[in-house]
């Protein structure tokens, strides 16, 4: 099967101001956030020039999909984006909603061809349960820019993990008042050891919750489903995908140091697993 359009996740930052429990965003860099690649513009381009290179050579186009930790607290995101921009990526963004600001707006969000919020419930217990929270205070701003979200020429998409704290809840009035272009729906990943996991059945229980109510596109992905299925750079600047027993990550070398072609050889993409993941249900 054969991919036109592919979508690189570039997780820039393993820095966040929440602590969600089943967070896999985790790379060892915890007091390390000095060594992260974005801090120096010219190597983030550098790379991102020699990894669009490569891959434009099979893909009618490509998306950079900036990703955290949050990638809303990076200094250097708006010109970073424009780098990407000027290279030729298509870019969109993925974050927890609470330090958008009006300024975004019109300096970062209306650039992006999507705009991702991470939503696992509308409950502030619940959030504070999970970790989606700071001082205690779940503090998403997505309803409040909803209208300016709306006028932007972008897809809008929520993205939700569902663990032992949401499992059972219904969503599907906030979601259809939210009335976004798709909703994501994962099944928590156990990445380190935890105890937010949940059964394939109460997983199922979620979907079934909502497939009926919900008036939106839903996309729903399994821990088989995400394996192997993304092509993601760490922020580092290496290319990384999730081990064969899920209790950590493999890295390539990095990036800017082996070139993308050799990097890349380093880990597994499955091309039609990429593909299965747009398949809505």
């Amino acid at each position: 099967m054969d991919v036109r359009n592919l979508v690189i996740n570039y997780h820039l930052t393993e820095l966040c101001n929440y602590s969600c429990e089943f967070c896999f965003a985790k790379y060892g860099l915890e007091g390390k956030f000095n060594t992260e690649l974005h801090r120096n513009v010219d190597s983030v381009k550098l790379m991102l020039e020699d990894v669009f290179r490569h891959f434009r050579k099979s893909f009618k186009s490509i998306r950079l999909n900036f990703a955290g930790g949050e990638p809303l607290l990076v200094a250097n995101l708006i010109d970073i984006v424009d780098a990407a921009l000027s290279i030729g990526y298509e870019v969109s963004i993925i974050t927890n909603g609470s330090l958008i600001k009006p300024s975004l707006i019109s300096n970062l969000f209306q650039k992006m061809s999507t705009i991702g919020i991470s939503i696992d419930s509308f409950n502030s217990e619940t959030n504070r349960q999970i970790g989606r929270s700071t001082k205690n205070k779940c503090d998403n701003n997505i309803r409040q820019f909803l209208e300016e979200f709306k006028k932007l020429p972008c897809t809008l998409k929520i993205n939700t993990v569902v663990n032992r704290h949401n499992w059972q809840e219904d969503m599907s009035a906030s979601i259809n008042e939210i009335n976004p272009d798709k909703w994501k729906i994962f099944k928590v990943l156990t990445i380190q050891p935890n105890t937010i996991g949940i059964t394939n059945e109460q997983y199922q229980y979620f979907i079934e919750t909502h497939r009926e109510k919900v008036e939106t596109l839903v996309f729903a992905e399994n821990n088989d489903d995400m394996r192997e299925s993304y092509i993601m750079i760490d922020p580092l600047g290496r290319f990384y995908q999730n081990s064969d027993n899920c209790k950590g990550y493999v890295y390539s070398d990095r990036i800017l140091e082996l070139g993308t072609e050799k990097a890349f050889e380093q880990i597994v993409f499955d091309k039609i697993k990429f593909n299965q993941r747009y398949v809505a249900l």
